[in-house]
């Protein structure tokens, strides 16, 4: 496709990517960023609608201007939001393909500079089972497709999760992935003094940890296997999309899973947000907005559009305590 200038949109390249304005030296410092996933568009009139060709987004589109305008309202501005995969609703080869992206890069060109555009796939960008050539377009235009980054004390684990739901298609990039995964876990063991949070786009699990393999969730040959090594680093939160509803739940090993002395005992969160253009669940659209403390302690809340315009309207801003 055509370039787009989108000025906010970090890409990963060497599997790593800097946040401007941040520190890498893992001083403890506090922080906020968000999380708006799913922003999908296309998906209105293509599935919920149902309609004929042609296909419009605009409505989409209106939602996600008003995210961003309301993100840079927010002060202190968050240190970057993350767009938490299915970037776009059509597919690879889609006409609608690149339409969509340059209408979604657009959008995002009107993020506030001071804050970072971060983004991830989801099964739409790279397709339920990737191959070498969907990956390929993918981060041609977005980056790579996994990445870790460090804001303060923080470093962010960012996932291709669809290797851990179907790789058949792609074995040498699931292989690299897999290796790189490891190789992140072995870092993160020699850096006690880091919180480690997790970024992907399909949730470990949707309602219960124990839930049989389906769509919205990974596979169980992968699920407890990945869960575990991540929590055995301190790995508490991990925070994904594309159930297009909110879900918060919580995880704790069957077996006791041996930890770094500085991590504590505590479960596992499973933290998934609905989208911000066209949700399926009871919340309206809206985007989650978490923050670090400089203990290392994570809050987070969802706000939906709505009720966030009238929060600032008021002349108040969202408060964690």
């Amino acid at each position: 496709m055509k370039p787009v200038n989108c000025p906010a949109l970090l890409r990963a390249f060497s599997r790593t990517l800097t946040i401007p304005g941040s520190s890498t030296t893992q001083i403890p410092s506090a922080f906020t960023f968000a999380v708006l996933a799913d922003p999908q568009l296309g998906l209105l009139e293509y599935y919920v609608e149902k309609r004929p060709l042609p296909h419009h987004w605009d409505r989409e589109l209106q939602k996600l201007n008003k995210s961003i305008a309301l993100l840079n309202r927010l002060s202190p501005k968050p240190t970057f939001v993350v767009a938490c995969g299915d970037l776009v609703n059509a597919v690879v080869g889609d006409a609608y393909r690149e339409p969509q992206t340059a209408d979604l890069l657009s959008a995002f060109n009107n993020l506030d500079p001071s804050i970072g555009l971060v983004t991830l796939p989801g099964n739409h960008d790279v397709g339920d089972s990737p191959t070498m050539d969907t990956i390929r377009e993918h981060t041609a235009i977005w980056g790579d497709d996994y990445y870790s980054f460090i804001v303060n004390h923080v470093e962010f684990l960012v996932l291709n999760s669809q290797y851990l739901w179907d790789d058949s298609k792609c074995e040498p990039a699931s292989i690299n992935f897999k290796k790189w995964f490891d190789d992140q876990l072995v870092q993160l063991k020699n850096k006690p003094g880091v919180v480690p949070i997790v970024l992907q786009h399909i949730p470990f699990f949707e309602r219960e940890p124990n839930e049989p393999d389906d769509y919205f969730n990974i596979p169980t040959k992968n699920r407890f296997d990945f869960m575990s090594r991540l929590y055995a680093v301190g790995v508490r939160h991990v925070f994904a999309g594309h159930l297009h509803h909110n879900s918060v739940l919580t995880w704790l090993p069957a077996e006791p899973v041996p930890v770094n002395a500085t991590h504590k005992a505590t479960p596992l969160n499973m933290i998934t947000t609905s989208s911000v253009c066209v949700p399926l669940g009871a919340d309206p659209p809206g985007f989650r907005l978490v923050h670090v403390s400089v203990d290392g302690s994570v809050q987070h809340a969802y706000w939906t559009l709505d009720e966030l315009e009238a929060l600032l309207s008021r002349g108040e801003q969202p408060r964690f305590i």
